[in-house]
This record gives C-alpha cells, structure tokens and sequence, in this order.
C-alpha cells in the first residue's frame, strides 16, 4: 500500500476519530471525578470514630480495618451460597 493510496487514509481517518472519541471521553470522565471529589470534600460528613483524627492514623485505621471487614463480609456470603 502506498502513501497515495485511499484505503490507507480512511483507515488513518477512521483511527483518527475514534482516537478522539475516546480523549473526548476520558476527559469527560475526568470532569466528573473532579467536581464529584469537590462535592465529596465539602458535603460529606465524617463518621464520629474518625474525628479528630490525623491523617497518618486514619489511613492505618483505613488499612487495618478495610480488608478484614472485606475479608470478614466475603467470608460470611461464601458460607450463605452453600
């Protein structure tokens, strides 16, 4: 295939496009991770164990507790399928 050739040019065209499309799409959901974190920031609220909390304990807190919940809750709905 040659550089004049049209079939390579609607395939570069066709790749083209959809190469945009997805750049479009990935900074839309960028946009929307964005202002979703800045509602999180300003309107959630804290549960009462995690006031007053550094930052370096609540993420131990967070690793500590987070996979033996999810071990503990994954453990429990293995046991009622059977």
């Amino acid at each position: 295939m040659s550089r004049n050739d049209p079939r390579g040019s609607s395939s570069a065209a066709r790749r083209a496009s959809g190469l945009r499309a997805s750049a479009f799409a990935a900074v839309v959901m960028l946009i929307i991770e964005y202002c979703l974190g800045i509602w999180v920031n300003l309107y959630a609220r804290l549960p009462a164990s995690d006031h007053g909390k550094g930052v370096f304990a609540a993420f131990g807190g967070a690793v500590a507790d987070g996979p033996v919940a999810l071990a503990r809750s994954s453990a429990h709905a293995h046991r009622s399928t059977f």
